[in-house]
Order: structure tokens, then sequence, then C-alpha cells
């Protein structure tokens, strides 16, 4: 044989494929002839009957980076495999198992053998944002006239935590919350309004709010007798 490690010489015509390849077996007379025949000898990997992976379920967050392993079985099949996704906008895929969190949301990832058996096997992942370490009111103190409207905003930290808040008051008599941080006063008064971010965390900031009745602006007496 030309290749010594694809074939393996049992003697008397026996042979043991090693490995996949092509390689040519010569039978050469012993008598002096030189008389020669060859076979060329095609070996192939077994085919895949089944795809293991590391990780069947996985959980990340944005940002995140990380890596998927498959194993073809038998073992000697080919170890190949080709990675694909049934959503493209959560998972980058960044080639070789590897993927990084893009946004929040459910993607099953598929590991499918490339030896043209069809054998696959999948990981389900979700990708959650970030929870909240910090909410962080457009302002801590507002000053407010009776019957005046204003809003608030707050901005949830890091910027990929998701943004969603709950505003609640500890009085409800002096201000009416109109939702979506909008708020209108109703009488004189003091009150704290609180937003906590809805994730769980339970990270929350908190703004003073001072209502005053409005100014006088005319003084009317009555008919003098």
């Amino acid at each position: 044989m030309e290749k010594t490690d694809i074939l393996q010489d049992l003697g008397n015509g026996k042979f043991k494929s090693l490995k996949a390849g092509e390689v040519t077996i010569t039978a050469t007379t012993q008598d002096g002839s030189e008389v020669k025949a060859e076979c060329r000898v095609v070996v192939k990997n077994p085919m895949a009957t089944q795809v293991v992976l590391n990780n069947t379920q996985h959980n990340a967050i944005i940002d995140h980076i990380f890596t998927l392993t498959a194993k073809v079985m038998p073992e000697k099949a080919a170890q190949k495999v080709v990675w694909t996704m049934d959503k493209t906008d959560i998972l980058h895929n960044m080639g070789k198992g590897k993927f990084k969190a893009l946004k929040a949301g459910e993607v099953t990832i598929t590991a499918t053998a490339q030896d043209g058996s069809g054998v696959k096997a999948s990981c389900h992942v979700r990708v959650k944002n970030p929870m909240a370490t910090q909410v962080v009111p457009n302002k801590t103190q507002h000053n407010a006239i009776v019957d005046d409207v204003f809003t608030l905003t707050a901005k949830v930290m890091p910027e990929k935590a998701a943004q969603k808040v709950i505003w609640t008051m500890e009085k409800t008599d002096i201000l009416q919350d109109l939702g979506n941080g909008k708020f209108k006063t109703l009488k004189a008064g003091k009150v704290t309004i609180t937003a906590t971010a809805q994730d769980g965390s339970e990270v929350k900031a908190t703004c003073h709010v001072t209502v005053k009745n409005p100014m006088a602006t005319q003084v009317v007496l009555n008919e003098p007798q």
C-alpha cells in the first residue's frame, strides 16, 4: 500500500480500515516476473446515528457569548455539523458553535450532521435582559400648582435592562396618575412618587412633589352698601 494510515495489513490479503481516505493495494507475484494487480479502496466514515449536544437548554443575558459543542455518534462518524437557528434576530452565529445574545427572546439552535444522514439535535435558548441595577428619574424634586399636568420619565440601568417601570404614590388624593409617568395635581400637599423596575429586581427611585395653590391674581369685593 502507498498509505499505511488508512488500512492496516493483517496478512494473507486481510485488511482493516483505520480512517477515511483512499488507498491503493497492490498484489505482486513472487516468482520474479513482477506481474501485479491493483485494488483501489475507498474508506468512509460510518453514517451518523445521533448528534449529542453539551446543552439542550441554555439561558443567556443580552451581550453574553456562549459556545455549544456537538458530538456525532458513532465516534468514528464524521464530526462536522452545520449550526442553524429558527430566528436570526435574537442570536448572532459567530461560527463553530459560538453565539452572541443580541436581544431578549427565545430561539432554537439546531446542529445537523454534515454526512447527509439528516441526523440532528437542538438546543432551546432563552435570552433575557440584564437585571436592573439603578433607576434614574428625570427629576427627583418637582414643584407644581393645582390643576397642573406634568410627566416624569425613568431610565433603567444598565441600558439593555428592560425599561419598564411601575409608578406608585404613597398618597392618592394629591395627584391623579394618568398613566405612563403622567400626573395631574388635585390639591395642595406633598407626595412622593416611586418608579420601580418591573424585572423583579425591586430597584427603584423617587421624586418628591410639592403641590401649591395658585397665586392670587385678583381680589373681587362685593358691592358697597
